[in-house]
């Protein structure tokens, strides 16, 4: 039974009360069985409520069965490494709520730990980021201006996830970059203090920082977003012939190794041919390749083929030594030799 339309006669759409009894029982299939069907509605679909799409996957099976060992999902964990956030800042925060950062609690053997920019209490990472008397002015006069000690969390993962669930979706992307500067201006600057000697930390300088900041990130992140969005693939070279021979060639201590796998499309047959010695570079190892390709495409009379290759110094110098009639450049290379063969070969070389 895949859907609820088999518990019915499909070409009256009424209920196989039979059947419910037989599944379910006489008092839970006459129950079903009381159930108005609408005729109107379409065929029954199967869907997975566990994925946001409806989709069955074994990767989202996985996570159901797993449920009782990793928990309840986390939305702040997708806020975080959305794409419209920058990438270090999502690895910033994500080290921070997962409480790794190596503050000085981290350390019991150190005899005195207090925070090295107030001085006024141990150090922990809610402290540092939320407690400090130097954080409380960056947050406050932030391009997002935020009372951070009144923002409830006993710990910065919960901070963090109370201060995104109160900004609009929309927003959100840019509200993270924004605590996630701010994180990392905090923390540069408690670097700073213990490892630089007499640094002193200026807030109106640092206030500065932050803002130029976040404009550069927000910038990059808005081009990239740009791009994805408007990017245009280049128009691929397309293989014409319906034989294709791949090449591929390597390197290493004076010696190379080249091999070459043959296809013929219409018969789906395929041929393999390794060969190795001695050599001077990866240039002449990708050479043997392509050499080896013709080696094998004149003993098959093969007249018109394509041989692709990841080199495009090695095409380029066939091209240079005067082989090729045409070139075209784009997304791949495309080449066509006349190489002495009789009769005259019709050759593709690609990369």
């Amino acid at each position: 039974m895949r859907s609820v339309a088999d518990l019915m006669y499909r070409s009256t759409r009424k209920w196989n009360l039979g059947y419910l009894r037989y599944l379910f029982g006489s008092d839970m299939g006459n129950k079903i069985g009381g159930i108005q069907i609408n005729v109107n509605a379409s065929t029954d679909t199967l869907i997975w409520k566990n994925s946001l799409v409806g989709n069955f996957s074994v990767k989202g099976a996985y996570w159901v069965e797993q449920q009782e060992r990793f928990g309840e999902k986390e939305d702040l964990w997708r806020w975080i490494w959305s794409s419209k956030v920058h990438p270090r800042l999502s690895l910033l925060l994500w080290r921070v709520c997962s409480n790794v950062l190596p503050t000085g609690d981290k350390f019991p053997s150190v005899e005195v730990n207090f925070c090295p920019l107030c001085h006024t209490a141990p150090e922990s990472p809610l402290h540092l980021f939320t407690k400090c008397s130097l954080a409380l002015a960056l947050w406050f006069s932030s391009p997002w201006p935020i009372r951070i000690d009144r923002v409830m969390g006993t710990n910065m993962q919960e901070v963090i996830r109370n201060l995104c669930s109160s900004v609009d979706h929309s927003n959100r992307p840019k509200f993270i970059n924004c605590i996630g500067v701010i994180l990392d201006c905090i923390w540069n600057t408690r670097n700073k203090v213990l490892h630089t000697e007499n640094y002193v930390s200026n807030v109106n300088m640092l206030r500065g920082e932050i803002s130029s900041r976040l404009a550069e990130f927000q910038l990059i992140v808005g081009e990239n977003d740009s791009r994805s969005t408007n990017f245009e693939r280049e128009p691929q070279l397309r293989i014409t012939t319906i034989k294709t021979v791949m090449v591929d060639g390597s390197f290493k201590e004076g010696k190379y190794g080249c091999a070459m796998v043959a296809m013929d499309v219409s018969s789906m047959e395929w041929w393999h041919g390794i060969s190795s010695g001695v050599g001077d570079s990866a240039l002449e190892a990708e050479m043997q390749a392509v050499l080896l390709s013709l080696q094998w495409a004149e003993m098959q009379h093969w007249d018109n083929f394509t041989i692709i290759s990841d080199s495009k110094p090695c095409l380029m110098l066939e091209l240079g030594f005067g082989f090729g009639f045409s070139c075209r450049v784009g997304p791949s290379i495309w080449l066509e030799f006349e190489l002495g063969f009789e009769p005259v070969l019709g050759l593709d070389l690609w990369l």
